[in-house]
């Protein structure tokens, strides 16, 4: 898929960032006038990198995928570049009380159907 969007951004390539065809060199100066020109602090281009991958984990992507993604070739590699908000478990915790819940009502809807048929079945 990557090899794909590769192509259509520009198949003669081999930089990502362009600026009228052109690439951007030398990118940490750019990225540090950039920066300071927004007046953003303490802010690294590698951080891009650990913003990414923590953007698809909460998108839902699962993280075998993402770290094919990224070159990732050890889960504590990916657990490095991840990060976790207690927003983050509190999501995971709801969608965890969800999932039982629905089991819950499924198991009761099952019982009552089964109860349902012995009634009727005895009448």
């Amino acid at each position: 898929m990557f090899k794909e969007l590769h192509k259509t951004r520009a198949p003669h390539e081999q930089h990502v960032f362009l600026h009228s065809g052109q690439p951007v060199l030398p990118l940490k100066g750019v990225f540090k006038a950039a920066c300071k020109g927004a007046r953003i602090k303490n802010f690294r281009f590698h951080d891009l990198r650990h913003t990414a991958i923590t953007n698809m984990r909460r998108a839902g992507i699962d993280p075998l995928t993402i770290m094919q993604i990224n070159g990732h070739k050890t889960m504590v590699c990916f657990t490095r570049y991840n990060s976790f908000r207690e927003s983050d478990l509190r999501a995971a915790a709801l969608k965890s009380n969800t999932y039982l819940l629905t089991l819950a009502h499924a198991k009761a809807a099952e019982q009552m159907s089964e109860e349902a048929r012995t009634n009727a079945a005895s009448a």
